[in-house]
């Protein structure tokens, strides 16, 4: 490819989408291979009668752990530091601003045992944990787990250190790090609904793919204990007057 020949990109997901943009913006010739009927991949959207929707639960999140301090270079981004997106955050805001005005949204929910709680495995709503009526059972393992020093290699922390978690199961790294009340009544039908397969079928490296948690074990007891380690819940935000498929729309257009 010479330096006057197009940039050529492949596929319909609104990282491709931004990037021609981006490019074409400066002065670049761009070349779109998409082999779809729509454009924006999770971000694309569904009409119907003339009123277009989400294609399921689609929001910005624009917090991290890893809190964004001025300006930074987005080469220097680094897929290997976890939680290295998160100095990204308030780029990505101002990026979306040029598209939508949004607002922070209340916290998500979840349903157990036919009751509504603040939402734990995608929002953090960890202190939801001791009003569920298996907390107590829950609290009991979690004990264990840390008293026996059986997951001493599999521990949360080790995730990007350990290459074990290319290899294991989500199931594996979750039931080490959270027991099996908290894993069987939480994380298995959470799993089975994200994805229509079991927790055995995911690779316990790419749990955070679709979202699927991996606490650490210190963190849920201390919720349970009473003395919360202040896991800060994660806040999503939303378009105002329009679904947020439309900014897939608004940035190609």
């Amino acid at each position: 490819m010479t330096q006057d020949s197009p940039y050529v990109l492949i596929g319909n997901a609104l990282s491709v989408m931004v990037a021609a943009t981006s490019l074409a913006k400066k002065g670049a010739e761009v070349v779109i291979i998409n082999g779809s009927l729509n454009w924006g991949g999770h971000f694309s959207t569904v009409s119907c009668d003339g009123v277009t929707y989400d294609a399921g639960m689609v929001l910005h999140e624009f917090t991290s752990y890893n809190v964004q301090q001025g300006e930074e270079n987005l080469q220097t981004y680094d897929p290997a530091n976890r939680n290295d997106a998160g100095r990204f955050c308030n780029t990505v805001r101002r990026y979306v601003n040029q598209y939508q005005a949004v607002h922070d949204i209340t916290a998500l929910k979840m349903y157990v045992d036919g009751k509504c709680y603040d939402d734990m495995l995608i929002a953090n709503s960890i202190s939801s944990l001791q009003n569920l009526p298996f907390a107590d059972t829950v609290k009991q393992e979690l004990h264990h787990l840390l008293e026996s020093k059986s997951i001493s290699s599999l521990h949360a922390s080790n995730k990007l250190l350990n290459s074990e978690f290319k290899r294991i199961s989500y199931e594996s790294a979750s039931l080490a790090n959270h027991g099996y009340t908290f894993h069987a009544r939480l994380i298995e039908p959470f799993c089975k609904k994200l994805l229509n397969v079991g927790a055995n079928d995911v690779i316990a490296l790419y749990h955070r793919v679709p979202w699927l948690p991996l606490f650490y074990p210190e963190t849920l007891l201390s919720y349970l204990q009473g003395v919360p380690q202040e896991l800060p819940p994660t806040v999503f935000s939303y378009p105002t007057g329009e679904c947020v498929g439309r900014f897939s729309q608004e940035t190609y257009g």
